[in-house]
């Protein structure tokens, strides 16, 4: 019995909606990454950046795979804290810097090779304040916009964030049913909730406090034809779209009607990092 499929072919509308969609993905990962637009180049070059975008540094090795979908990847080497066999003779040619009282930081990395993140909105800030700093030609030392703690506070938010709300999912797998004795469903709940006590004091340390404030406006100028009402931002929502969203804070000002002012943008990077340091348990002042 012989049978034909027909297979209908896409429209218009389709194919464009299809070409703008991988234009924009193209153009957010290539400048994610710090390459050339790709919109500037020809479709195979475009096509041939994307790719390139999405490959792990060669210090990570082969085996990770190129994944434009995943975004631009970062190299860096986990460590481990070692003790000393003699902390009067440590190792021959073993870096002062890597002391750490009676141990030694040791890199971990599988086969020596580095390992491979995600690379995210700090990574893009940091990386912005530095290629400014070095065009200005500046003779002072380059300081990063965040602190490491405040940097590692934001993303442990962030992950904490990410795994409580999928809602406590557990594994069903065949794997890991009729293993284990009592008390492990219990303790599965007891870190849940723990997780959830943890997120409730970090959302009373970053508080309800406005990091920009709206000034009296003329109404003349309210809500003017295709501009954003100007609205107060308040800490909680900074945190979460820079944090959570992985916005810059120039997008957190558009989103608010704020102008991108170089005042306005130092004014939210100081709300954050007080609001980052909260987070930490730290107190201005303390």
């Amino acid at each position: 019995m012989n049978m034909q499929v027909t297979i209908a072919e896409p429209s218009p509308e389709l194919i464009a909606r299809l070409v703008a969609t991988t234009r924009h993905a193209v153009r957010r990962v290539a400048v994610a990454s710090g390459r050339k637009d790709p919109a500037l180049l020809d479709p195979q070059h475009a096509l041939a950046a994307m790719i390139d975008a999405g490959r792990a540094p060669d210090s990570c090795g082969p085996e990770i795979i190129p994944a434009p979908a995943r975004g631009p990847l970062r190299a860096w080497m986990p460590t481990e804290l070692r003790p000393l066999a003699s902390v009067d003779d440590p190792q021959p040619g073993l870096r002062t810097e890597r002391l750490i009282g009676d141990y030694q930081s040791e890199p971990m990395g599988y086969r020596g090779r580095d390992a491979a993140r995600r690379v995210d909105v700090f990574d893009l800030m940091e990386d912005q304040a530095r290629a400014a700093w070095s065009k200005a030609g500046r003779k002072e030392a380059f300081v990063a916009p965040f602190t490491p703690g405040q940097v590692m506070t934001a993303r442990y938010y962030r992950d904490l964030t990410e795994r409580h709300s999928a809602g406590g999912m557990r594994c069903a797998s065949l794997e890991t049913t009729g293993r284990g004795g009592a008390g492990g469903s219990g303790e599965f709940i007891d870190a849940f909730v723990h997780e959830g006590r943890i997120l409730a004091a970090m959302h009373r340390r970053i508080g309800a406090m406005p990091a920009m404030t709206v000034r009296r406006v003329r109404p003349s100028k309210r809500g003017e034809a295709g501009q954003v009402v100007r609205s107060i931002i308040l800490d909680r929502v900074l945190v979460d779209r820079v944090c959570l969203r992985g916005q810059s804070l120039s997008e957190v000002l558009d989103a608010h009607g704020w102008s991108r002012k170089t005042d306005h943008i130092e004014a939210l990077r100081k709300a954050l990092r007080a609001a980052m340091d909260r987070m930490a348990g730290y107190r201005e002042g303390s």
